[in-house]
């Protein structure tokens, strides 16, 4: 069996080295997860092995880059605000949360620094301190909070002209609230990540 492409879906940890093999095995692949490495960086290793990747393809990152890519080549924009994530029907507590992708992930969105720009610069900030809070367009229907995640990626790069540029992730605010409190006494620092990990996606599944 020849596979002519490959759609590749896995948790972000390991995205980039599935990425780096498809392409060295010279497999075109649609990629769509969520890792901290910079995606470009596999650029000149696709061109050598000619294939095409299409990568941070996903619902987000993906649409939001697409869209706003688009949009910036027709009204050159100058801020770019992303706003994605959701909340349950149900409450589910303790956690007020359900994970529609992989859980690992959303744990990344809280531990991974956010990037993003800020007059042309391009800054980092800790998802669960304060400073990453941002307002919700939704906040006067829905019981939510909005916290910068990692979610720009390649956009950072490509669009060097956009002098202010964030994704913001919307959440039920009990949910974020109990985020924070785990933060703070120390689940996600090195020692406990894996135990808090265990607990969260077996809560989330």
């Amino acid at each position: 069996l020849q596979i002519q492409q490959i759609v590749c879906a896995v948790p972000g940890f390991i995205g980039y080295r599935a990425l780096e093999n498809c392409i060295k095995c010279g497999v075109d692949v649609v990629d769509i997860s969520f890792g901290p490495e910079n995606i470009l960086d596999l650029h000149d290793l696709a061109v050598k092995h000619g294939v095409t990747a299409i990568v941070d393809i996903g619902l987000a990152p993906g649409m939001p880059g697409v869209i706003a890519g688009h949009t910036n080549k027709t009204s050159k924009l100058d801020s770019i605000i992303c706003e994605v994530g959701g909340i349950p029907v149900d409450d589910y507590a303790p956690y007020f949360y359900k994970a529609p992708f992989s859980p690992i992930d959303v744990i990344e969105e809280y531990t991974r620094p956010a990037r993003y720009k800020e007059a042309g610069e391009i800054k980092e900030v800790n998802p669960l301190e304060d400073e990453a809070v941002r307002p919700s367009a939704f906040k006067d229907k829905y019981p939510v909070e909005a916290i910068m995640t990692d979610g720009l990626r390649s956009m950072l790069i490509t669009m060097p002209d956009v002098q202010t540029m964030a994704e913001i992730t919307t959440r039920d605010w009990r949910h974020l609230g109990v985020m924070r409190g785990m933060y703070h006494s120390e689940c996600f620092n090195d020692d406990n990540i894996e135990a808090t990990s265990d607990t969260l996606i077996e809560a989330w599944r």
